[in-house]
């Protein structure tokens, strides 16, 4: 696959995580991971770890380390293009994806199952 190829390529959701934790001030640091697929053969996929960001009042989803996949992008003449190269152009390719409505999705449906555990347990 080449670079092209791979921006054109869609890959649809298949799964989101989300774990959270209470720092030492009471707040609650929420982080997870989620995973993108095709659905075409063959079948291609990457995931990646994220976390939720508060600053000035403003919340956003960052996406953080090196994303994980089976994606390896080729030159012209067949080579794989090595490592460093092809994770910028994984990076290229998740920045084009509208990922980060799935995760606020998920970080709700987590609050209200927990919110209903606590009120049915």
């Amino acid at each position: 696959m080449n670079e092209n190829q791979l921006m054109s390529y869609p890959l649809q959701h298949i799964i989101s995580i989300v774990e959270s934790r209470h720092t030492e001030a009471s707040q609650i640091f929420y982080y997870g991971f989620t995973e993108w697929a095709t659905s075409q053969t063959p079948a291609l996929s990457t995931g990646w770890d994220w976390e939720l960001i508060e600053n000035n009042g403003i919340t956003t989803v960052k996406r953080v380390g090196l994303p994980r996949s089976n994606i390896m992008i080729v030159d012209v003449s067949g080579m794989d293009i090595g490592f460093d190269i092809n994770e910028t152009l994984l990076e290229k390719k998740i920045d084009t994806l509208f990922w980060e409505p799935f995760i606020y999705a998920q970080i709700n449906t987590s609050l209200t199952e927990s919110s209903l555990s606590q009120t049915f347990s």
